[in-house]
Order: structure tokens, then sequence, then C-alpha cells
């Protein structure tokens, strides 16, 4: 992520963004672009604290060119994605079940190169580049498709929201990544003319009440706090803050917060993985912080036969969440469990 703007509002620094991405990327003042990529790798060139030298990186900027990703749905254009004609008759259950996949359909637009040894690497802009304020990265907000675009081919896929840039490197050589980076650095800092503060790489971004996460073929939609692995439970488990069991308001504050958290692990996923993963995050939770079965599984199996997710969260899961959860909790404290009973 890329906040833009420095002393600037965040208003005044998104209606910068927008102008000089239209003029300096869309429209005709690509060869200011130009010009002032070659003045900063000028300077670079005569900077000795330079981290990494990218003289030989040339860039290349092109009019646009829409890449549409096709739907398996008849579709039409609806803003600047592709949206099903059948869409209004898309119930939730059918959305539950087989996600957003083919009633909307990302477009991407190529509008540009970096060439480095040879090696050409897309410059390419989501729809969210158009600081519409609207996820339309799926349709409406919110809403992901479960296979965003994956090509073998290295590219930089850029979005903005608001005042912020959201960057990802698809397929960079290991070798390379340091030179992509800097590059990406530098043009970003020609196009805006402002300062830019950089925030550290991560394979997941939080937005909102939601969190992106970088699989190996795609994305994952997820509620914010989700983990996907135990190893990270002791340092940024979504129940690090929770009540713990002991504690004489624990069983009030719990059964208040599950029923939201419930809505958010069906409405903050992409695919029936992330409802999955969202789900195992929680009940990881609730055996990490060892709260008794009746505090929390009566209101789980009511949610799950209510909305008909039990073909995704089966009691044998359950069960086995919840034993991972405080095996995981007896392992950080250094504790033995070999003989414990996790049954719910």
């Amino acid at each position: 992520g890329v906040p833009i703007g420095g002393h600037l509002s965040a208003q005044l620094a998104e209606l910068w963004a927008l102008a000089r991405e239209l003029g300096w990327v869309f429209g005709e003042r690509k060869p200011e672009l130009m010009k002032a990529w070659q003045e900063a790798l000028r300077a670079r060139a005569c900077d000795p604290r330079v981290p990494v030298d990218i003289s030989d990186v040339c860039l290349s900027v092109t009019d646009p060119v829409e890449q549409v990703h096709a739907s398996s749905h008849p579709s039409h254009s609806h803003g600047r994605v592709l949206a099903s004609t059948d869409r209004a008759s898309v119930f939730r259950g059918i959305l539950r079940q087989d996600g957003f996949g083919g009633w909307w359909s990302p477009t991407d637009f190529s509008f540009g190169s970096l060439d480095i040894s040879g090696v050409r690497i897309d410059l390419l802009a989501t729809s969210l580049w158009d600081a519409c304020g609207v996820c339309h990265w799926g349709g409406q907000a919110g809403v992901s498709d479960p296979e965003p675009p994956v090509s073998a081919q290295p590219g930089v896929l850029f979005s903005r929201f608001r005042d912020n840039i959201y960057i990802i490197f698809m397929n960079i050589c290991p070798a390379l990544f340091p030179k992509v980076r800097e590059a990406v650095m530098v043009l970003l800092n020609c196009l805006y003319g402002i300062p830019l503060k950089w925030e550290p790489t991560s394979v997941c971004a939080t937005w909102g009440e939601c969190a992106w996460r970088v699989l190996p073929l795609g994305f994952a939609l997820t509620r914010k706090g989700v983990i996907w692995s135990l190893t990270e439970g002791a340092t940024c488990g979504e129940w690090l803050r929770w009540v713990p069991a002991g504690s004489a308001n624990a069983r009030f504050t719990l059964t208040s917060m599950l029923p939201s958290l419930f809505l958010k692990s069906v409405w903050y996923a992409a695919s029936q993985e992330d409802i999955v993963a969202n789900f195992r995050s929680l009940v990881w939770g609730v055996g990490w912080n060892s709260y008794p079965k009746h505090w929390w599984l009566p209101c789980l199996q009511k949610f799950v036969r209510r909305y008909g997710l039990s073909g995704l969260i089966s009691l044998g899961s359950v069960t086995t969440w919840v034993r991972e959860g405080k095996q995981a909790r007896a392992a950080h404290l250094g504790v033995d469990t070999s003989g414990d009973s996790f049954a719910v």
C-alpha cells in the first residue's frame, strides 16, 4: 500500500491523483511522464545513497489496452467490469454455493511495460484506479471474483482506492524483484510528483472489515483478522483480544459478538474455501481460549442450519478445529495435552 499526499488532505490527494492519472497515463501528457522518468534516472545515477541501480530499466508508456476476462454468462459492460445480463436472477443461495465467478468479471488496462535485461514486465491498471469509490473488481462494493486473472506473463497490477495505491507483483523472477520494486517506486514518484509513503510488503492487505490475501493461484477474501495457520496464532490471531474464559463477563461478551462474526464469515468471502477459512479461524479461537461448548456451539449450529452451510461446516470439522486451537495454545504455553479430550 502507498498512501499519497504527504501534507495534503485525503480528499485533495485523491483529486490530484485522478487528474495526474487521466493526463499522464491515460491522456496526452505521456511525454511528460517519460521526461520525468529520465530525469529521475539521471538524478539517481549521481546519488550514492540509492539502494538499487535501475539505470538499465526501460519504461514504455502506451495507450491503454483493455483486457477483458470473459464471463461464463452472457455479459455486458457495467461501468468498468463485465456484469452478467442474468444477474437480477441471482439468489443468495447460488452465490453462497458457487461464488461470484461468472456473474461479474474484471477488466484490466495495460498502459505500458518495464524492460529489464530483455524481460518485459507489463504494467496493468485495474478499474479501481479510476477512484470510483466502489470495489468494481467483482461488481458490487466488497464483492470479489474468486478467480482473478492470473497470467504467466510477469506484470505489476496497480489499483487505487481514494488516496491509497495497492500494488501486486505477479510472476516476477526473484532476481529481478528488487529492480522492479524500485522502478515502480520511481514511476509512482514521477507520476504523482508528491511525497509517497511506502508501507511494508505483505501477502495480506486489510481493507475495512475484510482482508485480501495473495494465494499461489489467485486471491482470498476473508474477514479482518482471520489467520490461515495456527503458527500465526500466538502473534496475530484475531482471538488474542477476546475476553479470557475465566472473566466474569466472558460468556456474555462471546455470545454478543458471535452473531456478527458468523454473518461476516459468510459475507466477506469470495468462495466456499474463504467461508471455511473464516469459520475455521473463529473456531480455532474458541479452542485457543477454551470456551465451554454450551457458550457457542448451539449458536453456531443454529446459524449453520439456517444458512444451509452444513456441507461446509460439519460437526466433525468443528471438533477438529477446537482440538487444534487448544493444542496450539498448550504448545505455546509448554503444556502437555496428550491425554486431554477435545470432543464437542
